[in-house]
């Protein structure tokens, strides 16, 4: 059930023959739902940027501070929209911030030093509190002494002046800064004001991708600034491998333009990173000139995270704006310590967290898993919330005590809104946000009890069977000897795979293990396995399984088994295999 279209990359004031730029990139989509990409170019980054905001005004903000070389000051503020246990600044935020300082500091010449500001939490409830008031008040000033800026922008795109007052003495306005704010959550009602608010998901936006992550967001503002000022947009090329990490870390969906952009921001990755990235990508001990959309999810994104989850932001971007080796080095081997500390933080608490359901001390355990651990690092409680969700397919909500407030992270099962059974306790939670599949919250404790009981109950009554089981979504069934180098190669024209273009998923009855299987991993929690089937038992091919060692008992006694599996590429000094992905498997007593 998958098409298959050829389409070509065209930049702008590049010919079509260019290496690198003209390359052909294979697309599919389940048949029903076709697309052919259309506009997705590389040169949709070349789009009359004014559609991101309805206005350029943002490039003449950017283009005064790099012609006056004023000092910069790039920083991030979570929205209301975000969940409250992102306000650690992970890796999308993190690398968005080095976009903007590589791009900034090689604009003005390295003559007015850009520095990075961690907003406290403290800041950022300040910020969320005193939003409104001064959204209005800073729109009012910008009227009075600008009748060509804007004054203020409401959802849905007109522009409004609330009372007639004066920005707040020590304000942002009050200095004359102008504030870019770029954003891809779902925006508040009330849009702040300033010199833009940049954020493709605006009702007024008319930007034809809305689904761009927040350093995609970030690319326009400096892609704009380049179109404003005539630069070429090869200047800009040495950004995309900040940019596909961004993508893959934040989930964003690999299709339409950002499909396009982590295809060459791969390639710029395998082929020219930065100092700082080159580092991770030694650490993680990836094989260089392969590194795929995998393995930054999985090593690359999670060591950036760490840093913000267990120390600070900052670290991760001292290292993606590092100029010496010996500078990326240092600073990485401590992200790699605050890695292995944040996995062994993950495992204590999924551990207690689990151990609460089993022996019945959790919040809840019904319809929803919601277990309440005050001491609890609260860097980690999303990724609690997902191995929750993994044991035992229900809503799982992960939550622990920070600045006198009950404060978590959820995760959902497909097809259940996570975001609308929060809501749905809405007056007893003092912020929230998410979306359908991941949310964050923050609660008085006294309310713990009554939200428990609300949530429990919502979820009873809206999620569905289908939804309460586990699936996975199969693309053919197939033998082993129709894997061959030619069909993978074949495969490998379908990259880069992410949500919402998954790879392929086959399905293989009656194969075992030829012997060699074991487990391995922490603990031997996962499976390395030879596999074989009975018709053909000389086509040997290589498998690991995450997470299912309970079923090594049966694989090891010669009992065949069911698969469901993607096949990806094994590099390992060196040496390329291919090898398969498990998804799932199931017992057979007798091979047919």
């Amino acid at each position: 059930n998958r098409e298959i279209f050829l389409f070509r990359l065209d930049v702008h004031g590049m010919s079509d023959t260019q290496e690198g730029w003209a390359d052909s990139l294979f697309y599919y989509r389940p048949t029903g739902d076709i697309e052919l990409l259309g506009n997705a170019q590389v040169t949709d980054t070349t789009r009359d940027m004014s559609a991101v905001a309805g206005r350029m005004l943002y490039t003449d903000s950017l283009s005064r501070l790099v012609m006056t070389r004023e000092p910069a000051v790039i920083g991030v503020v979570k929205s209301e929209t975000a969940p409250p246990d992102s306000v650690y600044f992970g890796a999308d935020s993190i690398v968005a911030q080095s976009l903007m300082m590589f791009q900034i500091e090689d604009a003005v010449k390295s003559a007015a030093k850009s520095r990075l500001e961690d907003l406290s939490v403290d800041a950022v409830q300040n910020y969320r509190q005193k939003a409104a008031k001064e959204a209005a008040e800073a729109a009012a000033k910008a009227a009075e002494n600008d009748p060509n800026r804007p004054k203020g922008v409401k959802k849905g795109g007109a522009d409004e002046v609330e009372g007639d007052v004066k920005a707040p003495k020590g304000s942002a306005e009050d200095k004359g800064i102008d504030l870019i704010i770029c954003d891809h959550h779902l925006p508040e009602e009330e849009i702040p004001a300033a010199a833009a608010v940049l954020d493709p998901k605006r009702e007024d936006c008319t930007y034809p991708f809305d689904d761009l992550s927040g350093c995609g967001v970030g690319f326009k503002l400096v892609q704009a600034y380049s179109q404003k000022n005539g630069l070429p947009f090869e200047s800009l090329l040495p950004l995309l491998d900040l940019l596909v990490v961004s993508i893959a870390s934040d989930l964003v969906t690999v299709v339409g333009e950002n499909r396009v952009l982590a295809h060459f921001g791969l390639k710029r990755l395998n082929e020219e990173p930065r100092i700082g990235l080159q580092a991770m990508i030694n650490l993680a001990n990836l094989e260089q000139g392969h590194v795929t959309i995998d393995d930054i999810v999985f090593k690359i994104g999670p060591r950036i995270n760490a840093a913000g989850r267990m120390e600070s932001g900052r670290l991760a971007v001292e290292l993606l704006t590092a100029e010496t080796e010996e500078a990326a080095v240092t600073i990485g081997s401590q992200i790699n310590d605050n890695n292995n500390e944040r996995k062994s933080i993950d495992r204590e608490i999924t551990k207690a967290a689990l151990d609460m359901v089993q022996d019945g001390t959790c919040c809840s355990s019904e319809n929803a898993v919601i277990v309440y651990g005050p001491d609890w690092n609260k860097g980690v409680v999303g990724i609690v919330a997902s191995r929750l969700v993994e044991a035992y397919y229900k809503p799982a909500f992960v939550l622990t005590k920070s600045n006198g407030f009950v404060t978590g992270s959820a995760r959902s099962v497909r097809g259940f809104d996570l975001y609308e059974a929060i809501s749905s306790c809405a007056d007893l939670l003092e912020n929230y946000g998410g979306h359908i599949y991941a949310a964050g919250l923050t609660l008085r404790e006294e309310n713990l009890p009554e939200f428990v009981r609300r949530i429990d109950k919502y979820v009873g009554e809206h999620i569905s069977d289908e939804m309460a089981t586990p699936i996975v979504d199969v693309d053919s069934e197939i033998n082993f000897s129709q894997i061959t180098p030619k069909f993978f190669r074949i495969l490998k024209q379908f990259q880069p795979f992410g949500p919402g273009n998954s790879a392929p998923v086959f399905l293989t009855k009656n194969v075992y293990d030829d012997g060699n299987g074991r487990k391995v991993g922490p603990g031997g929690q996962h499976l390395k396995l030879e596999l074989i089937q009975e018709s053909q038992p000389y086509h040997q091919i290589s498998a690991i399984a995450f997470n299912m060692a309970s079923l090594f008992e049966h694989i090891r006694n010669g009992n065949p088994i069911d698969i469901c599996y993607s096949v990806v590429e094994n590099y390992y000094r060196g040496n390329s295999t291919i090898q398969l992905r498990i998804k799932d498997m199931r017992e057979r007593d007798v091979i047919i």
